[in-house]
């Protein structure tokens, strides 16, 4: 993936207020689950999300477009959350991060990462998933249970730093 930002002077004299674009390259081994294409093209998810986060889409025309722009922020702020915790999960249980590192990191109380992490590895060993310094895996609901259930009691005493 390649990320580009290129700013423009729209009157070419150096008077105007200048525009910048951001020009996002994705290669086929960057979004292997369609993720990004998901993002950008349904409804100009991430175009509404943008305008959202930086204030000028606070200000709806019409019912219509509010609800656009809120489905849109919604969605994209759904996506950031899961990708946060799976990043917070990788983090701690295949990195060892400590959890003020990720605290810290995250600008979130210890407390509410160590239960979040907690809740996150739970929730993915119900379909099977658990982690270690080797990676993800996907085996058995059972084993993957027992290793969240294992992996719980050993963060919840490791790393405390």
């Amino acid at each position: 993936m390649q990320i580009m930002r290129t700013i423009n002077d729209p009157n070419g004299n150096g008077d105007g207020i200048p525009t910048q674009t951001i020009t996002i390259t994705i290669e086929p081994g960057d979004d292997p689950n369609a993720h990004l294409n998901g993002l950008v093209f349904p409804g100009h998810r991430l175009a509404s999300f943008l305008q959202v986060y930086a204030g000028t889409g606070l200000e709806p025309k019409d019912a219509d477009d509010a609800w656009d722009s809120l489905v849109h922020f919604g969605y994209v702020a759904n996506m950031t959350n899961s990708r946060i915790n799976d990043l917070m999960w990788a983090c701690r249980d295949t990195v060892g991060l400590s959890w003020r590192k990720i605290s810290s990191a995250t600008e979130r109380p210890t407390s509410t990462i160590r239960r979040t992490i907690k809740e996150w590895r739970e929730s993915l060993a119900s379909r099977g998933y658990w982690r270690d310094a080797s990676g993800i895996h996907r085996g058995e609901v059972a084993e993957a249970q027992r290793w969240a259930a294992a992996q719980s009691n050993v963060s919840d005493t490791a790393g405390i730093d």
